[in-house]
Formats: structure tokens, sequence, C-alpha cells
């Protein structure tokens, strides 16, 4: 029976939940009792428990997941060689790079908020009636939503450039793409490793593919069991107040971006108009056509290619990040992981059927009566050799072909039962 190293995650999350639970008066079950005080359990134990859904109180809801994920990744581990899991460990981005994130970050907050404050001034201050305090007012309010737009945008094109990891609190969603990340593998490992159990001994063998069998059916049962979780984001992600307010936000973020192709425009068409004409005024039907022209393709670039990823950051800001909900609910990539999972399934039902017929087969030979089998017939000048005269049970067995005369050499039958021993 193989073990199975618990990380010091598992073990600081299982003392965790047992302490709350002791705690907790409604709670009065140990969910914990295969693991008891060890840093190892064997791997039968594991598979059994994570193939279980115990009753437990909704506070202790994140920590249960979480408990699930890091299992899952130290029953992944348990398949590993020494030197995969160093492979596995990345290392942490150099110093200098750190400290060019930090300079990029500050360089690109200050161009944000002017670029904010810009643009909005630029639009009210063609209004004379507009007065200053509620253009000043305005500026603030579209700096900050620039700088957000930043946030969201380039920063994280800029952390992901330099290799520096943005920290982020990690939510249930994404306890729950962790497990999933871990079924993938462990179904990859045990897709490579089921092979190579044909070099144990015919029992080891037969007992190794149960148990990987075992452990697929748990994780078709983990990953059935987050459908739950699957439709409750789903509906939260399509909530109307959501809806509104990706809305509300796109749409007063599209004038920043009309605003700057607005006075992108104007600069171009007074340009060029001051090759034909001396002065030219801003507000000069042909300027402000192209203007507002520029300002449009602008608004119409931003509509169809950053606003989805904005509308998206909103949705972060309320732990409904779309990209993950897709992969968590995505009704394809859900079809699409379990198609895989039985299909190994059907893999390891072949190889223990084989493994089986393969027992039963040498249980057959070994009880054969040495009458039946004699291993030697002198006297025989037929063929030149000595022969071997099938018995009833050979040949009702099918095991061997036998010649016309019902006869096969000694040195045919040898190698044939070597062969299936």
């Amino acid at each position: 029976m193989k073990l199975v190293a618990l990380s010091e995650k598992s073990q600081e999350l299982i003392g965790s939940i047992r302490q709350q639970t002791i705690s907790d008066s409604e709670t009065q079950q140990d969910f914990f009792q295969p693991f008891g005080s060890k840093e190892k359990i064997f791997r039968h134990e594991l598979v059994a428990w994570l193939k279980t859904s115990p009753q437990y109180p909704v506070t202790l809801r994140y920590k249960m997941e979480s408990l699930r994920a890091a299992l899952l990744e130290d029953l992944h581990g348990s398949f590993l060689e020494n030197e995969e899991i160093d492979n596995t460990n990345e290392l942490p981005a150099p110093w200098y790079n750190k400290v060019q994130f930090v300079a990029l970050l500050i360089a690109g907050t200050v161009l944000a908020i002017c670029e904010g404050f810009d643009g909005i001034a630029a639009i009210l201050g063609m209004f004379e009636a507009v007065p200053s305090s509620v253009i000043f007012i305005a500026g603030l309010a579209f700096s900050f939503l620039s700088v957000v737009v930043f946030y969201g945008f380039d920063l994280l094109a800029i952390s992901s450039n330099l290799g520096v990891k943005l920290q982020e609190s990690s939510q249930l969603i994404d306890v729950f793409l962790r497990q999933i990340e871990q079924i993938k593998l462990l179904r990859k490992k045990i897709d490579e490793y089921y092979p190579k159990v044909e070099q144990l001994s015919g029992e080891d063998a037969l007992n190794e593919l149960n148990s990987l069998k075992e452990m697929i059916a748990m994780l078709k049962h983990r990953y059935k069991s987050m459908d739950e979780a699957r439709e409750i984001y789903e509906t939260r992600l399509h909530a109307p107040h959501i809806r509104i307010m990706k809305l509300v936000i796109a749409a007063v973020t599209g004038v920043l971006f009309f605003g700057g192709g607005f006075f992108a425009g104007q600069s171009l068409a007074m340009a060029i108009a001051g090759f034909f004409v001396a002065s030219v005024a801003p507000t000069f039907w042909p300027i402000l056509l192209v203007s507002v022209a520029v300002g449009l393709a602008a608004l119409y670039t931003y509509w169809f290619i950053e606003r989805p990823g904005l509308e998206n950051l909103v949705g972060r800001w309320f732990g409904l990040d779309q990209e993950k909900i897709d992969a968590l609910a995505d009704e394809a990539i859900i079809a699409h992981q379990l198609a895989k999972l039985e299909k190994l399934e059907r893999k390891l039902d072949q190889q223990i059927n084989h493994c089986q017929e393969v027992s039963t087969l040498k249980q057959t030979i070994q009880t054969l009566t040495p009458t039946e089998t004699p291993l030697l017939q002198s006297g025989n000048e037929q063929r030149g050799s000595n022969v071997i005269p099938l018995s009833p049970r050979l040949k009702g067995a099918g095991f061997f072909t036998p010649l016309p005369n019902q006869e096969k050499t000694a040195q045919e039958d040898l190698s044939a039962i070597k062969t299936l021993q």
C-alpha cells in the first residue's frame, strides 16, 4: 500500500478545520478520523475520503474546498519523482524586475490621472456655460476611472512581462479552479502510469489497477460535485444589477476614449487646414466633422476590443471573473473533461480484464496434474522428436492450436507455458 505525504498546507488546514469544528456547537463530527495526527496517509484512504461529501457549516466552505485542492495536489505529488517536483517550483522574479515594476506603476498612475483629467476637462471646456468647479470635479472622477482602467489592463500586462506576481486575495472560485487543475494533472499522470503496472506481479498489478480505477471514480465525483457552485456563479454573473453596473462604467469610460479621439482628430484637421488658410477656429464645421469622426472611430474600437475586458474587471470587483467562471462552468469544457476521464476509466477496465484473464490462465496451468501434461514421451519416431499429446482439458480450454494428429512438440509446449507464466 502506497503512502501519500501530506503537505504543510494540508496539515494546517486539517488542524484549523478540526479546531473550528470542535469549538462549533453545531458540528459534532470529526471529518478527519482517517488522518489522525499523521504526516502520511495510505493512498486508498485518501481517495476514499476525497470521494465523500460530508456535511459541514457554510463558514467552513472555503477551508474545506481549499483542503480538497491541497490533498489533490498531495495525491498528484505521490506520482512525481524528486526531479519532477523540483521542476514544479517556480523561481521568483529578480529584484531589478521588481524595481522596474514599481517605477512603471508610479509612472503609469501619474499618466492615467493626467489623461483622465485632461480628456473630460477639454470636452467640458468647449462649453462656456459649464462652471470650472464642475469641470474640476468631473476631471477628478475621470482621473480615478482612468487609474482603474490602467490597473485593470496595463498593470496586468506589465506584471506578466516582468514575471512579477500580483498578490490577490484567493476566492472560492480560485479554489475550485485549483481542484480542476489538479484533476487534469492527475488524469494525465494516471494515463502515463497505468501501462507500467504490467511490470508488477499478477496480484500486485491487479490491485494497483483497481486502485487507479477508484482514483478515476473519485476524480469524476469531485468534478461533478462542483455543479452546484457552477450554477450559483452563472446566476450571479448575469444578475441585473451587475449587468447595469458594467454598462454604466463601460459607457462612462467610452467618453474618455471618445475625447481622446476627438482632440486627436481636431489637432490633425487644424494642422492640415493651416496649409490653406491663415487661421481656423476649432468649431469650424469641417474641423468639427473630422474631430467627431475620429472620436467615434476611437469609441468604436474601444467598444468592441477593450470594453469586454473592462466589464470583466468590474465583475472581478464582486468575485465574478468572466474568464474564471467560463473555465469552471462552460458546458463544452465540462463535457470534454468528463469524456477524458471516462475514456481513461474504460482503458483501465480493459487492462483489469486482461490481467484477470492472464491470472485465470496461470491458475489453470498450475492446477493441471502430471498425467494430463506429460513433459516427455519417448519412443515416438514419427517426427523424430519428443512429443506431448494434448490432454482433453487443454484441448477444451483452447490454449493451444493442435496439430492434425492432435500433438505438439515438447519444445513448443514448454515455450508456450513459459510465455503464459
